[in-house]
């Protein structure tokens, strides 16, 4: 049990070690969040040709709507998403990424997969491709574990 202790605290000091690299540098006036943001919206606009409502996004994140919105604000003062009220239903409202905001996003994502493939580079592909197995592995065990405990088991 007491190598178990050592695990778990080991899992979260490297968590904070992942959380705590700031990349904003790549991302041409973006902070990190509003960089998830615009891949969001970009996914979504791709698969319908619209883009994506507010609620969605903040379900997506797992935040407040009022949060994302204020996020959203900041984007918008930037010149990179626009909102529409959606014509079917007038009390959605869905988001757009602009021309720029398609550019900084795609120079952004450029750089971060410039930093990935040099730092796959670097540690190897058979040891990333452990990685994210074993990280795979134990989200899922993660979300099987929690779900038994909300059940009481």
């Amino acid at each position: 049990m007491d190598r178990q202790k050592e695990l778990y605290e080991e899992i979260y000091q490297s968590l904070h070690k992942m959380k705590s690299i700031k990349l904003d540098a790549l991302f041409d006036g973006l902070t990190q969040h509003e960089f998830i943001i615009l891949q969001i919206i970009e996914k979504k606009m791709r698969e319908n040709g619209k883009g994506i409502y507010v609620s969605e996004i903040a379900d997506y994140m797992n935040v407040s709507t009022p949060a994302i919105s204020r996020k959203l604000g900041m984007l918008e003062e930037k010149g990179f998403i626009i909102r529409n009220t959606d014509e079917e239903d007038r009390r959605n409202i869905y988001v757009c990424l602009t021309d720029k905001g398609k550019i900084v996003r795609r120079e952004a994502c450029k750089k971060m997969k410039i930093l990935s493939m040099r730092v796959i580079k670097k540690m190897g592909c058979d040891k990333v491709e452990k990685m994210i197995n074993l990280w795979d592995e134990y989200s899922q065990e993660i979300q099987n574990v929690s779900e038994m405990m909300k059940r009481g088991e």
